[in-house]
Parts: structure tokens; sequence; C-alpha cells
């Protein structure tokens, strides 16, 4: 069963408990998902050479019974008889709270857009559309599932003039700037046509490189 031999200030601190109380303690008593058997799993780089550090996510309880997350940077050691394991431990309660705001903005975001009650489309420069408002299904009859790229809304909506549209829709990602497009003529899926002014804007890129475009009409 895994001891404490030593806590620094820091971690007395965060934990609440004497450096004593600690060393009369388990991970148990203060990571509430410890489980052995996984904890051994996790640990079997370090103790059959494979790794010098590994890095893992947990939480700790402190002596009031509040929990915060927790990163644990764990290296092995030997002293004579003794295996020993060095922790490093931040406590990342505000990075966690920054990705959480994070999440619910861009789940803001996406129900400004979807719920939109004219048409929006984000698209990136693979061609993959990534979303389109309720406004642009309503208005144009496709669903996201008619038109899952660029290519195949231009083929829809444009007919003879797909080659024409498609390239001035590639050509959008390299713009810097609010771009008023104009009025094009489209083929709704009921089959008349409708006329829109569209306008479009660079969002930036995601995460894999992909270039961003987001066009209202």
């Amino acid at each position: 069963t895994l001891k404490f031999e030593y806590v620094n200030s820091r971690g007395i601190s965060n934990l609440g408990y004497t450096l004593n109380e600690i060393k009369m303690m388990t991970p148990a008593d203060i990571v509430p998902e410890y489980n052995e058997k996984s904890f051994r799993q996790t640990i079997e780089p370090l103790l059959f050479g494979k790794e010098n550090i590994i890095i893992f996510e947990t939480t700790h309880r402190r002596k009031n019974g509040t929990d915060y997350p927790i990163e644990v940077h764990l290296q092995l050691t030997r002293q004579e008889e003794k295996t020993l394991f060095l922790a490093v431990i931040s406590d990342i309660s505000e990075q966690r709270r920054s990705q959480n705001e994070l999440i619910q903005s861009e789940e803001r975001f996406r129900k400004a857009i979807f719920e939109a009650p004219f048409p929006i489309m984000i698209h990136a420069d693979d061609e993959q559309v990534l979303a389109i408002s309720r406004g642009w299904t309503e208005m144009s009859g496709y669903e996201k599932s008619d038109i899952p790229t660029t290519r195949e809304w231009t083929k829809l909506a444009y007919g003879k003039e797909q080659s024409t549209v498609k390239s001035y829709i590639d050509s959008l990602y390299e713009i810097d700037h609010w771009v008023d497009e104009g009025e094009y003529s489209i083929h709704a899926k009921c089959g008349e046509q409708r006329i829109w002014d569209f306008s479009s804007s660079l969002l930036g890129k995601m995460s894999d490189g992909r270039r961003l475009v987001i066009s209202m009409a």
C-alpha cells in the first residue's frame, strides 16, 4: 500500500491536513476515484522503465470535503530498499474553469447560429459545411444532410453556374475583411427561384488548420 513520505507546504495548504496527518494516510484518503489496480496500471511504464515520467489528471479532496482537479507529473526513484514516487502536482481548477467557460461560449455561439431566422452557413476550405441556420433550411428547403459540402450546395442551388460560384466561394478563404457579395439567384429545393443577397467573412482557423468562413444572406 502506498504511503506518503513527504508533502511540501503548498501541498499541505491545499489539502488542509498537517504533515503528520498526511503521513498516516494513503492515496485513497485524498483521491475520491482512487483505485489501486487502475493506479498500478497507470504507473507500469515507470516500473518497467518504459517512461521516465508520466502525466495524468485526477482529483484531490481537501480535509473540508471539497474537491479540486489536479495534474500530476510522476517520476520513479529508488533509495536503498525503497521505491519512491516524486509527484509534482498542479491545481488546475482555473484551467478547468476556463475550459468550461469556453465550452459554454461555443455552445451559445452554435445555438445562435442554428436558431438564427435568416440564412447563415459556416464552411471550411476543404468544402465541408459545418453548420447552417434554421433560416437557411426554411428559406432554401435544404437540410444540412442535403448539402454536406459547398460543392453539393452549389450543385443544387446554382445548377449550370456551379463552377463559377464554387470558384468564388473558394476565394473567400483568402479574405481578411467582411465582403458584401451582392445578389445571387438560387434554386430552392421546392423548385422555385429565390434571390439572396450574400455577405461573408473569414472566421479564422480551426485547430486542424482548416480556414473557416461564415456566409449570411
